[in-house]
Order: structure tokens, then C-alpha cells, then sequence
């Protein structure tokens, strides 16, 4: 089983996402974030993203995929398909997995 979540995760306080993320991954085996992503200083790379005041959250694409304590990997394919060629360059599709023993 696994779950895929969109515009939620950069709404959300950095103290409040890691309980959720871990609840979630508890019921399922692997989770697809969907984030909008920020250059180095920290500013969105969407404009669109820049605006809406319940971003809140702002990560690059290296630091989303560093920030969950599971095996993370980026789904690119996904990301473009979602987005479309104008937005995807923007955002990161995150897949979660629990890291193998």
C-alpha cells in the first residue's frame, strides 16, 4: 500500500511534519510527497509558489530529500507529469520507503 500527498507538506510547521510523516508511515510502506522546492536562499523557484502565504515551509530540493529519517528518493517522471513543462522544474515528487536492514 502506499499514499501520495500534494501541496500539504510546505503548509505545514518543520515541528509538526516529522509526527505526521511517521504516523503516515506507519499504515503504508511507501509515501510520494509532492513539494514545491526553494533555490539556496531560500526563495521558492515558482513565483506562484512565492505568493501563497500557507507556504510557509521552504526547502530545496536536496534538503526535502535529507529531511525524512526513511529512504527518499526523487521521482522526476512524476514531477513532470503533475506539473507540466512549465512548473516542474519548481517542485520535487518524494518517494519514501523504510530503509532495508
Amino acid at each position: 500500500m502506499a499514499g501520495f500527498q500534494v501541496d500539504l507538506s510546505e503548509c505545514l510547521n518543520l515541528k509538526v511534519l516529522p509526527g505526521i510523516v511517521q504516523e503516515l508511515m506507519q499504515k503504508t510502506q511507501k509515501l510520494i510527497f509532492m513539494c514545491p522546492i526553494t533555490n539556496e536562499s531560500h526563495t521558492f523557484v515558482c513565483p506562484n509558489d512565492e505568493d501563497d502565504t500557507t507556504h510557509i515551509t521552504r526547502m530545496t530540493r536536496d534538503e526535502w530529500l535529507r529531511f525524512f529519517p526513511f529512504s527518499a528518493a526523487p521521482l522526476d517522471d512524476l514531477t513532470r507529469q503533475v506539473r507540466g513543462p512549465e512548473y516542474y522544474h519548481g517542485s520535487v515528487s518524494v518517494l519514501l520507503q523504510h530503509k532495508r536492514v
